[in-house]
């Protein structure tokens, strides 16, 4: 028994429990087709003669999407949402480019994070809880400008696109013995041993191991 209402070639709805109870609304092109039934797929919405959305034991099923059109999305928006970006990863897309995915491993972000988005708990001493951030350039941003980063391939600190802080120089043995003073002088009359105790304080304080221990140089 069954109900069914349109024209030949055209938009149909049928209602239909010969077989299994089922509604199904066809339009004039028959691929693409709403089904609704009792079956082991309970719901179905075909466009272009694929499945493009099912409701099957309990969960709904939508294809996988991509970061130009991802397989969840909003309606005024539909370049930004969620997709498979590979199996078992999600991928996040935002004006139709890719942004992030969250994996097993953990949540890996491909744009910038802004600072209200990083718990300041992470950055204040005492922390005892460790933080991982792996394969990632460390930026920092001013008003959506950046001005400083550090590149994770070699470590290097960068101000702007300049860098200013690189691998340590090496060949520096030692520290100076001696005076160390910290002052300044007046170089058309500055004698050799006021000379001799201000570099010293200087290579002291760049050492590794110098009372200063930044460790721009060292052995």
């Amino acid at each position: 028994m069954g109900i069914k209402y349109g024209t030949p070639g055209g938009a149909q709805a049928r209602i239909d429990n010969t077989t299994v109870p089922v509604i199904d609304l066809t339009s004039s092109t028959a691929a693409r087709q709403v089904y609704l039934s009792t079956s082991a797929d309970k719901g179905i919405i075909e466009d272009g003669g694929s499945s493009s959305v099912r409701i099957y034991d309990d969960q709904v099923l939508t294809y996988d999407g991509t970061a130009a059109k991802p397989g969840f999305c909003f309606r005024f928006d539909s370049n930004t949402g969620l997709y498979l970006y590979a199996s078992d990863e999600l991928g996040f897309t935002t004006g139709g480019t890719h942004r992030g995915r969250w994996t097993s491993a953990g949540l890996f972000v491909d744009a910038k994070l802004e600072a209200a988005t990083i718990k300041q708990t992470y950055l204040e001493a005492g922390v005892t809880t460790a933080v991982d951030v792996k394969d990632v350039n460390f930026r920092i941003y001013s008003g959506g400008t950046q001005t400083a980063r550090i590149d994770y391939t070699t470590g290097y600190y960068y101000v702007n696109s300049t860098k200013v802080l690189g691998a340590r120089a090496t060949g520096w043995t030692s520290t100076p013995t001696g005076t160390l003073t910290r002052t300044t002088f007046v170089t058309g009359s500055v004698t050799l041993p006021e000379l001799a105790e201000r570099v010293a304080a200087l290579i002291n304080d760049l050492h590794a191991v110098g009372t200063g221990t930044h460790g721009i140089i060292g052995s």
